[in-house]
């Protein structure tokens, strides 16, 4: 079964860790990954959310840094990252009856943020930190920058009360630096968590290629 999965993915990964890709190469796998990011908006966003709600603001950025940082090495035409947030940020925008709300730009501030840190530290794994701790602290911080609230933002609300329930306490014991010092951190290793992971997985392919 290992050897199957194995042979599976190598063409994947093969594409990946290729180092020139053509312009005419990258332009369909671009679309495509716009397209994989859209769905991860559109269905694996309500998974999440219904198994983990108290956590959603702090796994979704984690799955689709994840998916960046694979998705640049697939593409890394300068630009890309932003291209394929603007095809998944358009397809969510149809999808959700053509209302720019927030996942739109949350998608497109995303898709900014890491063409940024790419374009200007380059393809290596300080960028892949920074795009994973960027998406995160971009997500702690959406309610603030949308709607003008964060201590009673839904996301920290759920946190507080799963963080509650886990030592046993009730919430009112819990301080409000306490709880945002606590539900920062988890973002900031959920996002240095994801880099790590890509790490991994890059290097392994590097090995089994050699």
């Amino acid at each position: 079964m290992n050897g199957r999965l194995r042979k599976f993915w190598r063409p994947f990964f093969f594409f990946i860790m290729k180092k020139r890709i053509s312009i005419e190469q990258q332009i369909p796998r671009i679309l495509g990954a716009g397209l994989i990011w859209a769905v991860l908006e559109l269905f694996f966003s309500k998974l999440l959310k219904n198994w983990q709600p108290a956590l959603f603001s702090i796994l979704m950025p984690f799955f689709i840094a994840i998916f960046i940082m694979l998705a640049k090495r697939f593409a890394p035409l300068k630009g890309s990252i932003m291209l394929m947030g603007i095809v998944a940020a358009t397809i969510k925008l149809f999808h959700s009856g053509m209302v720019f709300h927030g996942p739109f730009i949350a998608i497109l501030n995303e898709a900014f943020l890491a063409e940024i840190i790419f374009l200007i530290v380059g393809l290596r794994f300080v960028a892949d930190a920074l795009v994973g701790v960027s998406l995160e602290m971009y997500s702690a911080f959406h309610p603030l920058l949308t709607r003008g609230m964060f201590c009673n933002s839904i996301h920290l609300v759920k946190f507080k009360r799963m963080v509650a329930s886990l030592i046993d306490i009730p919430q009112d014991t819990i301080s409000k630096v306490t709880i945002i010092s606590i539900y920062l951190m988890c973002h900031l290793l959920a996002g240095l968590l994801a880099a790590f992971i890509v790490k991994i997985i890059l290097m392994q392919q590097r090995y089994k290629q050699n």
